[in-house]
């Protein structure tokens, strides 16, 4: 979804910024968002100055549990306002940098062969990947250069985002 349902996104923005619903679901019935407040924040600790647009359509998408796609060249602050607007979330960011080796396993979990050759399969051989870890810890999975993966691992993403 584009930061906002009702506008289009500036076309000042790439990059993805994604909460599990159920991390969205309690970031809005625990903690009502005052998205006044929060970028007055923003401004009074001078970390985001020039993008109340980007940061209210954030605020917006978050507080209605809908995803975000950020687009736009390179340096216009989109890593930025996202780190920060998580941090006055209370949320932590796991950051995937995308590329076009980058595997499904690598973003779903995998199991570690040599601890699999001495323990077998089981909970201390799996390791999570960064979409597990966002969703166990309501985390937010901000995946940078999404269109630079391959489409199996964008695929993977589909019912994690489609979740209700």
């Amino acid at each position: 979804m584009r930061a906002s349902a009702l506008e289009p996104c500036p076309p000042t923005w790439q990059a993805t910024w994604w909460m599990s619903t159920s991390a969205a679901k309690e970031a809005r019935v625990s903690k009502p968002l005052n998205p006044a407040k929060i970028l007055s924040t923003l401004h009074s600790e001078g970390k985001v100055i020039g993008r109340d647009y980007e940061a209210a359509s954030l605020l917006a998408c978050v507080q209605t549990g809908k995803h975000v796609l950020l687009e736009g060249p390179v340096g216009v602050g989109k890593t930025y306002l996202v780190t920060h607007v998580a941090e006055l979330l209370g949320r932590e960011v796991v950051r995937v940098d995308g590329d076009s080796r980058y595997t499904e396993q690598k973003l779903t979990g995998w199991f570690d062969p040599p601890t699999v050759l001495k323990k077998g399969y089981g909970p201390d051989s799996y390791f999570d990947g960064p979409l597990a870890t966002a969703m166990r810890k309501g985390a937010i999975l901000f995946l940078n250069e999404l269109n630079r993966m391959p489409e199996g691992v964008q695929n993977v993403l589909l019912p994690s985002l489609d979740e209700k």
